[in-house]
């Protein structure tokens, strides 16, 4: 056997299986630590993004050394829920800020090459439950793209949407319909209720009523699912309330067509930045003396209101933990949760009499269609 005089060292007591490690580039390892630190910290951006735009300019020399960090910075903002609108973000800046050799690749483009691999295997992952959560993922950080990214129109001076980021999201959303299952009408949900106003107000702005058209077609498409197909009532309840949402020009249009502009206080304020005081009630929270989330135990509500055989539960939850007293998580995030702890309709597909009747009494006053009709959202 002959030796080489480059070989690995070899360290005794070390696992070693063969593969010589690849130490990792100073500014990488500077990355991973800020998108950490923002993950945790996100009311640091500012600060955090001035060193990263200052070590990555002096760092990146070549074409791969920024897919690398491209790759880097997608991947965090697809995979951590919690990180996607902080990932935009970061896109956005880097995109202004950050230098870029004329020929060179920009940090969005290689960005956009990452999304389009998705988009189009689309339909392969909408219909395959193994690869929807990274599908959803992509889907809600195009969504927050779309809201947090501008470009400089041809007068220099006027900012506009970017408009491949709301024609994927229109591709997006088709597919996630086509193939209808509670976890794909969830993230549907969820995007909605972040963009549905700034898409539909964008829509208009550009007169695209085929777009328009094609939403009003993923809402009539979802209602029948939640009425009609077995969901969990957390998905259905959603659904009801982000159809109402929609009719109410997304918080805008108040009581008997009053609008948000006319109306003063908090409920004025909750429906000028989008959110209806009727459409979105949370569930209850409880605080206690210094301002800090208790559970309705400690405060003094019995938990026997809230039997858990009667209830579904989010995915975190263990209904058999002996520790679980009460229907609420102190992490929970409204920007990208349903509402939780709903009770259930029961192992029959449709709704019970009493429950339609009510159903329908609430798309009369609404100012929804009935069953047979087809005219759902805003004309």
């Amino acid at each position: 056997m002959a030796l080489s005089a480059v070989a690995v060292e070899f360290v005794p007591g070390k696992y070693w299986n063969g593969i010589q490690q690849v130490e990792e580039a100073d500014h990488i390892k500077d990355l991973k630590e800020i998108l950490y630190r923002l993950s945790i910290s996100p009311g640091a951006f500012d600060e955090c993004m001035r060193s990263l735009n200052e070590i990555l300019s002096a760092s990146i020399r070549e074409d791969w050394q920024l897919d690398e960090v491209a790759d880097i910075i997608f991947e965090q903002s697809v995979l951590e829920p919690n990180f996607t609108y902080t990932g935009a973000r970061v896109i956005d800046y880097l995109q202004n800020w950050m230098p870029i050799p004329p020929g060179r690749k920009s940090i969005r483009t290689l960005i956009n090459q990452r999304a389009k691999e998705v988009v189009v295997k689309r339909e392969e992952m909408a219909e395959d439950p193994h690869q929807q959560k990274r599908l959803h993922g992509v889907t809600m950080f195009m969504a927050e793209l779309f809201m947090n990214m501008e470009i400089i129109g041809n007068d220099g001076i006027t900012r506009h949407k970017i408009k491949v980021y709301r024609v994927a999201l229109q591709e997006l959303f088709e597919s996630l319909t086509k193939y209808s299952s509670p976890a794909n009408l969830k993230c549907l949900g969820n995007i909605f209720k972040l963009a549905g106003k700034t898409i539909e107000d964008y829509d208009r702005e550009i007169n695209n009523t085929e777009s328009s058209e094609l939403i009003n077609r993923i809402f009539n498409d979802g209602r029948d699912y939640i009425v009609h197909a077995k969901v969990d009532r957390s998905v259905r309840e959603q659904w009801l309330q982000l159809i109402e949402f929609r009719a109410s020009d997304w918080g805008r249009t108040c009581r008997k067509g009053q609008r948000s502009d006319d109306i003063s206080g908090a409920d004025g304020a909750m429906a000028r930045n989008g959110a209806s005081g009727d459409a979105f009630e949370s569930i209850p929270v409880f605080y206690g003396p210094d301002g800090t989330i208790i559970t309705a135990k400690e405060a003094g509500y019995s938990v026997d209101l809230y039997p858990a055989e009667d209830y579904h539960g989010r995915d975190d939850y263990d209904l058999h933990d002996p520790n679980f007293d009460a229907p609420l998580n102190p992490t929970f995030d409204p920007a990208y949760e349903t509402q939780g702890w709903q009770p259930d309709f029961g192992d029959e597909t449709d709704l019970n009499l009493e429950e339609a009747a009510a159903y329908e009494q609430f798309l009369l006053e609404s100012g929804l269609e009935d069953d047979t009709g087809l005219a759902w959202g805003l004309d």
